[in-house]
Parts: structure tokens; sequence; C-alpha cells
């Protein structure tokens, strides 16, 4: 059964509209219905530093500004209205001093499934990303943990997830340049926006020291339908497998309930009904639709182990 993650120092709610909403264990919240929830996290003073961000389909990535801001502090009318608003949200409630708070705005959308209307959130914009400076022993550690808390549905039910999509070290160059070997390539906007909130004195490794990481070959004891679970992406509803013929998507729908949410574990082996052709990514407001960089999915996922 999926249970809620926990992050260090912070305080996580839901709402829908104004409703704050009581997420169980595995993070069901229920059925939403036409407008908007709110995801919002509060950062306890005696918390490692945390900043929030948000993070768009083209992997483009915005600092979030602390609800808590006063908007006269802001350098611009749009940008004090906004911010006026996010205060708004808050009101009568209190805070302990030096706390800081980040949220998100969730639209409801609608589609229709088996001929029936069917509630749901689009990703990215259910999701609210937090970066972690983690201490330990009130020093400053060099790691990062990148989190993920979303809101997602499945076929009309919601549910609140926290993912810990990246544990990363802060690298040293030869040249003396700070960076982070896993976001370099992949995101550099997210390294950039990681470096230039960094705390004073953040430690660093040195990049010689570093072995790569490659990624295994399929696993020739595979069966023809058999696959072990290579990651799980919480707020996408998605994930990857090893199979005998490479790596292959899976969508939450070809997976089965556990009690309620579907997901998978890393590790698990699983057996799958067949292989296809991923079909493209539908298109958002956030994203243009594209076609998926895997070249295979898998259907009709059973959970072995």
């Amino acid at each position: 059964m999926y249970t809620v993650l926990s992050i260090p120092g912070v305080t996580l709610e839901v709402y829908k509209q104004d409703r704050l909403l009581t997420p169980e264990s595995d993070g069901y919240v229920g059925k939403l219905y036409s407008g908007f929830a709110t995801i919002l996290a509060v950062i306890n003073p005696d918390a490692d530093k945390t900043i929030g961000f948000f993070r768009d389909g083209q992997d483009h990535y915005s600092q979030q500004k602390d609800w808590l801001m006063d908007p006269n502090l802001c350098p611009t009318p749009i940008m004090k209205e906004k911010q006026a608003k996010r205060r708004e949200f808050l009101v009568g409630r209190s805070f302990d001093t030096d706390a800081k708070a980040y949220g998100v705005k969730i639209p409801l959308h609608v589609y229709h499934h088996g001929g029936q209307p069917v509630n749901m959130v689009n990703y990215p914009e259910n999701t609210l990303s937090l970066a972690q400076y983690v201490r330990q022993n009130k020093g400053l550690t060099g790691r990062v943990h990148v989190w993920e808390v979303a809101l997602v549905s499945q076929y009309g039910e919601f549910f609140l997830t926290v993912h810990r999509h990246y544990n990363i070290a802060a690298c040293k160059s030869i040249r003396g340049h700070r960076y982070f070997p896993r976001l370099t390539r992949g995101h550099p906007l997210l390294e950039r926006l990681l470096l230039d909130n960094a705390p004073e004195g953040l430690p660093l490794i040195p990049g010689e020291d570093l072995v790569p990481i490659e990624r295994n070959q399929p696993d020739k004891s595979l069966g023809r339908y058999e696959g072990i679970v290579e990651s799980w992406y919480t707020p996408r509803n998605m994930g990857s497998i090893t199979t005998c013929q490479g790596s292959a998507r899976v969508h939450w729908t070809d997976v089965p309930a556990r009690p309620r949410l579907r997901y998978l574990q890393e590790g698990e082996r699983v057996k799958f009904s067949d292989l296809r052709v991923p079909p493209k990514n539908p298109g958002t407001d956030f994203r243009k639709i594209r076609q998926s960089q895997f070249q295979l999915q898998v259907g009709g996922i059973e959970v072995t182990m």
C-alpha cells in the first residue's frame, strides 16, 4: 500500500477551493469536481533551507515566491497583485515567525472515459516542487533533495502524493566551477536555480572523483513477458520497466490498484500482457504534443513480487 512520504520540517496541506481536505494514509482525498485544488507546503523555521519552484512541460524551471511575503516588496504592480492574491488565501491563518509557505493552485479538468465525464488534473500543473539543502548535525552535507508534491487523479479519484525526485551532490570542477553532475546536461536551468540559492559554504565533491553510472543492458534472464521496475514517477502516474527487449514505458491504467492507488515500486518483478508502440504524449497548456522518448510500452501489468 502506498504511504505518503514526509518531508523533514515541511507541513503539507491540500484544499478544494478554500476547504481543507484530510488525506488518508495512502493520500486519498476523494472525488473532486470542477474548480480548483491547492497544495500548500509550510516550511517550519527549524527546517533545512527549502525553496519552492515550478517546472513546466518544456523543462523550464522558475522559483516560487514565498506566499507569506509582503506584496509591497514586489517590484512591479502585476507581481504585487499576484502576491496579494496568494496572501489572501492565507488570511485567518497564523504562522510561526520565519516560516515560509509555497503553494500551487491546480485547475480541475474534465475528460470523457467510457462515455462518462471524469475529473482529472494535468502534469506538470498538478505539481509543487521543493528543493531542500540537507544538513546533518547542524552542518551542510553538500546534498540536495528535490521533492515533488503532486495531486494525481485516477478514474476521478484524487490522491496527494510525495515523490523524492533527486538526491544529488554538489561538485567542483578542476577549474573551480560548482555544478550538479546529474543536472548539467539534462536540466541546466534547474542546476542554475539550485546553485543560485545554495547556502554559503556548501561542501563540494571534486568532480574528477566521480565514477559515471551507466544504464545496465537488458536482463537476459527475464522471460519474454517479464520485467523489473526501473522507476515510477508519481506526479505523472507513469514509470518504466526493464524487459528482455529494453526499457519500456508503463502507464497507470495498465497497473492494478494497490488497493486504491495504481503505482509500481522500483525493483519489483512484474509480468505483462503485451509490448506496443507508445502513443504520443497529449498536449496541454504547458506542453505541445510530442513523441515519447521510449520505443516500447507495456500493457496488462501483474505484480509478482
